[in-house]
């Protein structure tokens, strides 16, 4: 078993919700930047993740391994636990958000290739 403690602390950052947002993703996206917002542009979170070794078998990366998978889901619960906003509606934004944020920067690489 691999556990790791991450700290992070996030400074000058603003938050928005899209537009286009409506029903509970709206909700969970203004609770989110409220919460941010309130923070004064400082965010200091912790959270740990514990990651099977075996999932470093054959795997010729981190994302690979799952491993930013992982993290990105230990932030969000972090997230959910200050804001009071479901683990479950923050996970799901957060991969709605991942799968954008990820075909965006494939159309980059696709570019740059």
């Amino acid at each position: 078993m691999v556990d790791m403690e991450y700290e992070l602390v996030l400074q000058g950052i603003t938050a928005n919700a899209p537009e286009n947002l409506t029903g509970v993703h709206r909700r969970i996206a203004d609770a989110v930047v409220t919460y941010l917002t309130q923070q004064g542009g400082r965010l200091r979170v912790d959270f740990q993740i514990a990651l099977d070794a075996k999932s470093f078998e054959l795997a010729y990366t981190a994302e690979d391994a799952g491993l930013w998978e992982i993290c990105a889901e230990g932030l969000g619960n972090a997230l959910a636990e200050r804001t009071g906003v479901s683990t479950s509606g923050l996970n799901e934004l957060r991969r709605s958000g991942t799968r954008i944020f990820k075909g965006l920067l494939e159309k980059v690489r696709d570019k740059d290739g």
